[in-house]
């Protein structure tokens, strides 16, 4: 189940998210080369062979996001080259190299407990400009059901609408979400103010 929260931001908030998401993008096509050299998907052992090359060539993003972007790239490298169905499934390229995936600009990015959080009616989503906090209206009833359960997945990525954050679920919410599993306030997508945080 996943559940998408849309993000109502000012230009200068989007600029934010934007820089991220492009920075983000450039470290996954950065990592990405190691696994098809070293046939390395495993998450563990792509830590091992990325992190710090990440962390000096990306510094902005700091050690959580550097994680992130190794998580992002082992998840890809995994559904391309472990899926039978997949062209580049790996059995089918015996002795030969494998494809190199390149990240497009606006590939989302994953975020985790320590790059975003919510509690009591605020939100604050790590940029490569400090973090960026909002005041959010959520009923009770969805506070319950989001965090009453383990959150697998968090990502943010914009569609041709603005900015989002998608939370995937271990269990379906017995409180339905309106349209496609987007939560919305009203007619119009939940409206979030920036505000600080205490």
């Amino acid at each position: 189940m996943a559940i998408t929260l849309r993000l109502n931001l000012s230009a200068a908030q989007q600029a934010r998210l934007r820089r991220l998401q492009l920075t983000f993008s450039e470290a996954c096509n950065f990592v990405f080369p190691l696994v098809a050299t070293h046939r390395c998907w495993n998450r563990v052992a792509l830590h091992h062979l990325a992190y710090r090359a990440i962390r000096e060539k990306f510094p902005e993003l700091g050690s959580q996001m550097a994680c992130n972007v190794i998580y992002s790239v082992s998840k890809t490298a995994k559904s391309i080259y472990q899926t039978p169905t997949s062209p580049y499934f790996v059995e089918k390229l015996e002795g030969t190299p494998l494809p190199t995936l390149k990240f497009p600009s606006n590939s989302p990015v994953f975020l985790d407990r320590h790059t975003l959080s919510i509690r009591n009616d605020g939100i604050s989503i790590f940029t490569l400009d400090g973090r960026l906090k909002f005041r959010i209206e959520i009923s009770a009833e969805f506070e319950k059901q989001l965090f009453g359960q383990k959150i697998k997945e968090i990502i943010l990525f914009k569609d041709k609408k603005s900015f989002a954050i998608r939370f995937h679920l271990a269990q379906k919410l017995t409180t339905p979400s309106v349209g496609q599993n987007v939560v919305e306030s009203g007619q119009k997508p939940l409206a979030l103010t920036e505000d600080s945080l205490v």
